[in-house]
Order: C-alpha cells, then sequence, then structure tokens
C-alpha cells in the first residue's frame, strides 16, 4: 500500500511495476517497452497518466491483474505503439 505523488522514468524496459493499494498522482513514461504494468488484487489508481513513445503503455496480466486500474486522465503522444495507429489506446493484454 503507497501513496505517490510524482514519478516519471526515461528510456526503461519496463516504466513502472504498481502493485495493491496503489494511489499514483502522475505518473510520466517516456520511450520504454512496457510503460505501466499494474499488479493487484486491490486495486490501482493513477490520477494522470502521461506517456510518449512506449511500445505498450499499459501491459495487463489476467494472472497478475484481477482488480481495477482506473486512471482518471490518460495522455500523451503514443507514436510508437505496437498497433501503430499513433494513439494512446493500445493495452497488451496477457
Amino acid at each position: 500500500m503507497c501513496w505517490v505523488d510524482n514519478i516519471a522514468s526515461y528510456a526503461m524496459y519496463t516504466g513502472f511495476i504498481l502493485g495493491q493499494h496503489t494511489h499514483a498522482v502522475k505518473i510520466i513514461n517516456n520511450s520504454c517497452y512496457y510503460g505501466l504494468i499494474p499488479i493487484s488484487h486491490h486495486g490501482v489508481d493513477v490520477g494522470r497518466y502521461d506517456t510518449v513513445g512506449c511500445i505498450y503503455p499499459v501491459h495487463v496480466s489476467t494472472s497478475n491483474l484481477s482488480s481495477s486500474l482506473r486512471i482518471h486522465l490518460w495522455d500523451g503522444e503514443d507514436y510508437s505503439a505496437a498497433g501503430g495507429n499513433q494513439e494512446v489506446a493500445d493495452i497488451y493484454k496477457q
């Protein structure tokens, strides 16, 4: 369980892995392969998620996330997304 104010990553393979009862005010990921990986059985809450250049902005695995992932504001340019549609809409589900 934790409260994170503002966190950022740049040019990482995995931006952030957030566990149960995590509340983040603002997350910034730039040039990551996997931007955000929620691992939780009790919910992950993000106020603002700004992602630029992540192949998979969010990676969701049904074995690791059995609760909710709430992102209140999702912003950024997704120019390198796996789907190639240049929209911040690619969620990789496994």
